[in-house]
């Protein structure tokens, strides 16, 4: 075992056949059970980003400076740098708000004072109600470069890279992975009682069906990587991305994870070793950022994880075109609904009729308007070919097929409308939704509550948005 460690591919650029060398390895040191597969573990000749030392032979005893996890803890995690500031302070305040979540704590992930300064950290961690000696466990930030080897990261140039890193350092056994941009219509802790989290301590959200066929190299990076695994835990027969060829498989904005699960702390060293400056360069080069990064660690790992059933939604506002409307109302062919904001539902024991958060903010399109807020009026769901569990008493007629399919005309960094669904059947928030007053009032709520702590941050220097 220890020369298969020595020989690890860190000091070179990593190929697939390095991939596999490298979950081989874990997977062995996983299976480990007479010995102490922590000491492996927390190798610094496996994982180079660990902090401290921690020689195989046990002649050095100090252990690398992660976080000691109480048991049972739970906890949201954000990793935020100056840019995201705005949008962090949007999602803590529908939190500790409209959620009244009061006492889940909030772990603020971040690369130093050049990343997070003072003054911006302060003032989240008030938001958060953390802001007292007493109060202090509610909402509190940590510096991530005090934890790892920041030379083998460069985490304020990793972009998405760091994510997996704020995972891996998070305080919670049960860690709610958020970006700053995610928007929940429903209280985010639901999420830990899903089935599929309790079944296997790590659920993923889907991306959006597009692109299919464009990406001929990445579908078969991720054939070379898994084609022929024996791995009972595998749900990759279930992707489309996989089996069909589309180009995005998962949206990382929020990951539910259970860090005593077993394999899954491997797992997420695992992407953190992907994440690594000098894995990165090659692994990165195969899809965009860290999203896909989490699944395949799981895979190679043999470790258990769930997605979400359905692929990723939209959330918007009817854009079918005025003189389409009326044509062909029962095939729904010219339906259309805009949006650049990507939607996930619940799952069971709740109804996946539900519609559980989304990404990309209040605001329909940050990148054309950064001050036009909305409150979204439609949604529609994706075509699904692989069926959806209903829990016992729904009706699947209330919310199946005909869905749509993603489209995408123009830039959508520039244009307000460049980004749709279409095909499918036009859901009102409202009407078609269970609790759907509810959401749109709730929503409501947020732009409100988000205007007033952009004027608040402007009023403090600490952001500054033009005037759209």
């Amino acid at each position: 075992m220890q020369d298969m460690v020595t020989k690890m591919p860190n000091a070179h650029e990593p190929k697939e056949k390095d991939l596999v060398y490298m979950a081989n390895l874990l997977r062995q040191i996983n299976a480990i059970n007479d010995t102490h597969p922590e000491e492996l573990m927390l190798s610094k000749t496996l994982f180079p980003f660990l902090k401290k030392q921690k020689y195989l032979s046990g002649e050095e005893k100090d252990l690398p400076s992660l976080p000691v996890v109480k048991p049972g803890s739970k906890g949201i995690v954000l990793a935020i740098g100056r840019w995201q500031a705005r949008f962090a302070a949007h999602l803590i305040t529908s939190i500790r708000k409209e959620f009244n979540l009061t006492d889940v704590p909030i772990q603020i992930m971040h690369a130093g004072t050049d990343d997070l300064p003072e003054e911006h950290k302060a003032y989240l961690i008030k938001l958060g109600g953390g802001d007292t000696p007493e109060t202090a466990h509610l909402c509190f930030a940590t510096d991530m470069t005090t934890i790892f080897d920041d030379s083998t990261i460069d985490m304020r140039h990793a972009g998405f890279g760091v994510k997996p890193f704020a995972m891996l350092a998070s305080s919670f056994e049960h860690t709610l992975f958020l970006d700053a941009d995610a928007v929940f219509l429903q209280d985010p802790t639901l999420g830990f009682e899903f089935d599929d989290y309790k079944a296997t301590g790590a659920y993923f959200f889907h991306d959006r069906l597009m692109y299919k066929g464009a990406f001929k190299d990445r579908l078969k990076f991720y054939h070379d990587l898994l084609d022929g695994e024996e791995n009972p835990n595998s749900q990759v027969n279930k992707s489309r991305v996989f089996m069909e060829g589309y180009a995005e498989e998962m949206d990382s904005g929020a990951l539910y994870l259970n860090k005593a699960a077993p394999g899954l702390k491997l797992a997420i060293m695992f992407t953190c070793w992907m994440a690594s400056k000098q894995q990165k360069k090659f692994v990165y080069s195969k899809f965009h950022g860290d999203k896909e990064s989490y699944w395949i660690a799981f895979e190679l790992l043999r470790v258990a994880y769930r997605f979400e059933e359905r692929y990723a939604s939209v959330i918007g506002w009817d854009c079918t075109p005025s003189d389409k409307k009326d044509a062909d109302p029962m095939h729904f062919v010219n339906n259309r609904v805009c949006g650049n904001n990507i939607m996930h539902m619940a799952a069971a024991p709740y109804s996946p009729k539900k519609l559980f958060w989304f990404n990309g903010s209040i605001l329909p399109n940050y990148f054309v308007h950064n001050r036009l807020y909305f409150v979204p009026t439609h949604f529609m769901l994706p075509d699904q070919h692989i069926p959806v569990t209903w829990p016992e008493g729904e009706s699947p007629s209330t919310m199946a097929d005909p869905g749509g399919r993603w489209e995408r005309q123009g830039d959508y960094t520039k244009e307000m409308g460049a980004m749709w669904m279409q095909g499918g059947k036009i859901w009102d928030l409202v009407k078609d939704q269970e609790d759907g007053l509810e959401v749109s009032n709730r929503l409501l709520m947020m732009q409100q509550l988000a205007q007033r702590i952009d004027q608040e941050m402007i009023d403090k220097k600490l952001i500054t948005l033009r005037s759209d």
